[in-house]
């Protein structure tokens, strides 16, 4: 496994992007809030059974985490525009109230071709008429 300043600075943007604080994470792993933080700042290196965790907690694979393979350009981009969604102002203030789940099918909704959407839509409705 490897690890480098990469990974340092996508363990932050994947923790924004899941909407989780350090101390959630840090509470997650098992680890001080402070030691989860040097992880994110590189002043510490988290030993590889933390990043087995980490990578557990966010659902992604351990190699992506480290960067051992290529993760792609098109999982970058879908994180960072996630994150940048999550974090521009305006729709913090419009979204505020709905779930993390809740705001990742919104931003995933918006990517789609209108078309699309209205197949989504009655999709979604099927699928709520069946519970």
């Amino acid at each position: 496994m490897k690890y480098d300043r990469k990974t340092e600075s996508k363990l932050k943007k994947i923790r924004v992007a899941h909407g989780y604080t350090q101390d959630f994470v840090a509470s997650r792993l098992g680890v001080a809030r402070q030691t989860y933080s040097h992880y994110e700042t590189g002043q510490r290196i988290p030993p590889y059974d933390v990043m087995q965790r980490l990578a557990a907690l966010y659902g992604i694979s351990l190699d992506y985490l480290s960067l051992d393979s290529d993760p792609g350009c098109n999982a970058d981009r879908e994180t960072f525009g996630f994150v940048d969604f999550l974090n521009d102002e305006d729709n913090r203030q419009k979204y505020r109230y709905l779930s993390h789940a809740e705001k990742e099918l919104l931003y995933y909704f918006k990517q789609i071709n209108e078309n699309y959407r209205w197949e989504l839509l009655e999709f979604a409705k099927i699928l709520a008429k069946k519970q």
